[in-house]
């Protein structure tokens, strides 16, 4: 009976060891921004952090002597021509209206700036990645009591599997 009680151990053990690397790879990985959830996770969290501004930059005519574009300011919407325009990641993603504005404002020879769009990706992908890792971590570590709670499983687990083997094997001997 002493045999039987210590096979249910190294079987608890085992199943303790197994799903908590599984659980490890999973949410951690080589590096947790970079785990399987961890991606996309990180992926949202950079897409939420993201903002679009407009910085308004010298044009190409008055650069002769500068190296730089020369750009300035971080305005979260312009007004050009009484229509309120806000930054999007995509110009196509403007109104018709907002995009002709800028475009007619950005072509018009007698303005000496121009209008672009700017993002604070550098920023967004460092937070982002911060806070994976952070959360990748909490739901690893919140794992590890699910596992341990559920060690008995492995038991009753193997215990089932054998007896769907016996029934596959006296099965295939009636055929």
């Amino acid at each position: 009976m002493k045999e039987v009680e210590e096979i249910k151990k190294i079987r608890r053990l085992s199943y303790i060891i197994i799903v908590s690397i599984i659980s490890f790879s999973i949410f951690i990985g080589s590096y947790p921004s970079g785990s399987l959830f961890g991606r996309h996770i990180n992926k949202y969290l950079v897409n939420k952090f993201t903002e679009y501004y407009f910085t308004s930059c010298l044009k190409q005519k008055y650069l002769e002597l500068l190296i730089d574009r020369n750009c300035v300011g971080r305005e979260k919407s312009i007004k050009i021509n009484n229509v309120i325009v806000f930054p999007k990641i995509f110009t196509h993603h403007l109104t018709l209206k907002e995009q002709e504005e800028l475009e007619n404002y950005n072509s018009n020879p007698k303005n000496k700036y121009e209008y672009k769009i700017i993002d604070n990706r550098p920023y967004a992908f460092d937070k982002a990645r911060s806070l994976t890792e952070v959360l990748m971590w909490i739901i690893f570590l919140l794992t590890l009591p699910i596992i341990w709670l559920t060690r008995d499983l492995s038991i009753y687990g193997i215990t089932l599997i054998n007896k769907v083997g016996k029934l596959i094997s006296k099965g295939w001997k009636k055929i």
